[in-house]
């Protein structure tokens, strides 16, 4: 099968870069003047892909892809898949002067790299060069890629060459507003400061480079330095003990995961309905949100990330706003779920959340508002109390979810699947008394009968005693 989605990816791509190596040649006989086929790019139709049915074909079906859209993203993986392809481009006869040149610039590419290795490389743009000359077109050389990475002049200058209309048009799939660069599917790298956004790279997401090659949704995600966590579990809903009303709420995040392309499509068309779904758990510690968030993925097959925000957080601003851009940049058009556990940091930890010391956290909560509310994918955040998040912030959820302490017809159901037979309890141990006496958490629970059977055994005992279970919330107590 997955052979069989490689060879369907293989046989579109092969000819999305064929027509593309046309484009490259007509664009270099147009701008020298010589004889050729087409008199304009634009009548250099791309393949027919109605009746494929590769990952390809459907990702370029399903964003509704232009002509320009299409150029761009083959272009963009040109590095991966076909790099001598962009060889043409230096291919020509060069004169004198430009043979200087571009030895200097081989010279450039082969040894350690640019200065900044952030930064694309860029050749002179003396207007005595011709459009051959490899840097012309905006070509950047990377330090550890020995070949072109295609920046947006490349893009420019094969697509559209003197014709304005057509830069215009290229420009509009470039600008950070298009579809594809809100989705983090392609987007322009960084320039330094002054320089025109078009020196930019053009950078492919990673996981429409795997969906489109190998078919393969991207696993091990890189939030770009943010510690991030994939959850699963061994465990199954049953043994996630919560009110029948809080399941419900579950199941309806449960029904989005599963039915998030049709509601996509609806919102494409509904201008009303905004994308994603932003949902808040929110309750004591231990009361089973993480395993909530775990056992969604593991019933839907979506990946859950954790996103560690204390590591998002930080003493300047400007850096807590980059760090939480990177992350939704990353999770973008992705088939992911951002998990914010937690996220009670992001709310100050002094009594009022207007302490000139809490500045940060405001700020960095105001920036993640913001983010989720443009955000096309499942956020959830996961907080221990909601009173300090203020009514703005709870405007941007659509479903909150309350995670209360078990109540004793709960607490005695966990004590009992805790211990599993009853043949290891003492008969000293009355768990329902236990479980109408004590209000512990689901997770407190488990830790206590954690400890108090490893606290039998050192007793040299077969059965635990309620001595065992009171050292047990001694023990959790103390910690």
């Amino acid at each position: 099968m997955k052979n069989d989605i490689i060879k369907k990816n293989a046989s579109d791509l092969d000819a999305e870069l064929n027509w593309l190596a046309e484009i490259i040649e007509t664009r270099i006989r147009l701008k020298n003047g010589q004889k050729n086929r087409y008199r304009d790019i634009s009548r250099i139709k791309p393949p027919s892909l109605k009746r494929s049915n590769s990952m390809y074909a459907r990702f370029v079906r399903d964003n509704d892809l232009g002509v320009e859209e299409r150029f761009l993203l083959i272009l963009s993986m040109v590095p991966y898949l076909r790099p001598p392809l962009l060889d043409a481009l230096t291919i020509p006869e060069l004169t004198q002067p430009e043979k200087t040149i571009a030895a200097d610039v081989a010279t450039r590419h082969s040894d350690s790299g640019p200065a900044d290795p952030g930064l694309a490389q860029h050749g002179p743009t003396d207007p005595g060069v011709t459009a051959s000359y490899p840097t012309d077109p905006g070509l950047a050389a990377p330090t550890l890629h020995s070949g072109f990475i295609p920046t947006g002049e490349t893009a420019m200058f094969i697509y559209a060459g003197d014709d304005l209309e057509k830069r215009l048009a290229l420009l509009k799939v470039l600008d950070s507003t298009h579809p594809l660069s809100r989705m983090g599917v392609l987007r322009l790298g960084d320039v330094p400061s002054g320089e025109p956004m078009l020196r930019g790279a053009l950078l492919l997401s990673d996981a429409v480079l795997q969906r489109c090659t190998t078919g393969e949704s991207a696993k091990a995600v890189n939030l770009t330095g943010i510690p991030s966590t994939l959850l699963s579990t061994n465990l199954d809903w049953n043994d996630l003990v919560l009110a029948d009303q809080v399941l419900s709420q579950l199941q309806q995040v449960e029904m989005y995961l599963r039915n998030r392309k049709i509601l996509s499509d609806k919102w494409r068309g509904e201008k009303h309905l905004r994308p994603g779904l932003n949902v808040l758990f929110h309750g004591p510690p231990g009361t089973g949100k993480t395993l909530a968030a775990a056992l969604l993925s593991k019933k839907t097959g979506v990946d859950v990330y954790r996103i560690d925000l204390s590591a998002v957080v930080s003493a300047y601003i400007g850096e807590t706003e980059k760090n939480l851009s990177r992350i939704f940049e990353r999770a973008a058009n992705r088939d992911i779920v951002l998990f914010f556990d937690e996220a009670d940091a992001l709310f100050g930890k002094h009594s009022s959340f207007h302490d000139a010391r809490d500045l940060p956290a405001r700020h960095a909560a105001s920036s993640l508002a913001q983010f989720m509310e443009h955000h096309e994918g499942l956020v959830i955040l996961a907080v221990d109390s909601k009173n300090k998040l203020g009514d703005a912030f709870l405007e941007k959820f659509q479903l909150s979810v309350h995670f209360p302490l078990p109540g004793p017809d709960q607490r005695l159901r966990l004590w009992k699947e805790g211990f599993g037979k009853s043949e290891t309890l003492h008969r000293d141990v009355d768990l329902k008394k236990i479980a109408a006496e004590y209000e512990l958490s689901g997770a407190a629970i488990m830790n206590v009968i954690r400890f108090a059977s490893l606290h039998a055994l050192r007793r040299k005992s077969s059965k635990v005693a309620f001595v065992d279970i009171l050292e047990g919330m001694l023990h959790h107590k103390s910690n």
